[in-house]
């Protein structure tokens, strides 16, 4: 009977330490769960975090590309008006050159016509003197005359 004690005694340590063994192998397994419990809430965490961040990232690339559109906008549109005063500065250039030359043409126009009335009036003075002196000649003559009549 002894013996019988001694192995029903060894049976129940044996039994105490399995159940003791298959109690901590439970803790541990709850304390491995909520360990990753804890850690798939921290990555969920994060994720939505990242996804937060994704999120803001788009909206400030979809500004950015908001933006880059509308300065390219306007920068077509500058150039595009650009291009038309440059084009209106050729036409005034062009319309100067022009009225330049028609200045100038006029210019000499004008010069020649003065030298020519300058030259007829210079001829006409001359004649008139001519005429003058004809007739201041002739008025002597006859002044004489009529003093030689008179006398």
């Amino acid at each position: 009977m002894n013996e019988l004690r001694k192995e029903r005694d060894a049976l129940k340590l044996e039994k105490n330490d399995m159940i003791i063994k298959q109690a901590k192998e439970i803790e541990d397994e709850r304390n491995l769960r909520r360990s990753l419990n804890t850690e798939l809430d921290k990555l969920k965490f994060r994720t939505k975090c990242l996804e937060d961040d994704l999120q803001k990232a788009q909206l400030k690339a979809e500004k950015r590309t908001q933006e880059a559109n509308a300065t390219s906008t306007e920068k077509t549109s500058l150039l595009s008006l650009l291009k038309e005063k440059e084009i209106l500065l050729d036409s005034f250039k062009r319309q100067l050159t022009e009225l330049r030359e028609e200045l100038h043409q006029r210019e000499d126009d004008l010069d020649k016509a003065m030298r020519r009335q300058m030259e007829e009036d210079r001829d006409k003075g001359v004649l008139e003197r001519k005429e003058k002196s004809k007739l201041q000649r002739e008025f002597e003559i006859i002044e004489k005359n009529y003093s030689e009549l008179e006398q």
